[in-house]
């Protein structure tokens, strides 16, 4: 029995990479540019987008997290039925050599 279609399809995950070096690195002239409330405002615009790159993982991380704690329940589930369909048969199997072993009435 395939339980794959029952799990919803979870967003791709896209990797984003912000090389911070080549934003710290800028040239003498350059960094001109960003002294006092410019600079300010730019550490505070990559502080912001920081804090949501790290809500946006969380939120990802919490969907993981309960994608693989429901394939877990699903794989438990089959190993439960499993277990009760093979102690079933084995309870048969007694049951059958046990009335082969007993006399039959008279």
């Amino acid at each position: 029995m395939d339980h794959r279609g029952s799990v919803e399809e979870m967003p791709r995950i896209v990797e984003q990479r912000c090389d911070s070096s080549a934003s710290l690195g800028r040239t003498e002239s350059s960094s001109n540019v960003h002294r006092g409330p410019d600079r300010l405002r730019v550490l505070e615009e990559r502080l912001d987008q920081v804090q949501a790159d790290m809500q946006t993982t969380h939120r990802m991380l919490r969907d993981l997290s309960s994608l693989v704690h429901r394939q877990l329940q699903v794989q438990w589930g089959l190993v439960v039925v499993g277990a009760c369909a093979l102690f079933s048969n084995v309870l048969v199997m007694v049951d059958h050599h046990v009335s082969e072993q007993e006399p039959e009435p008279q």
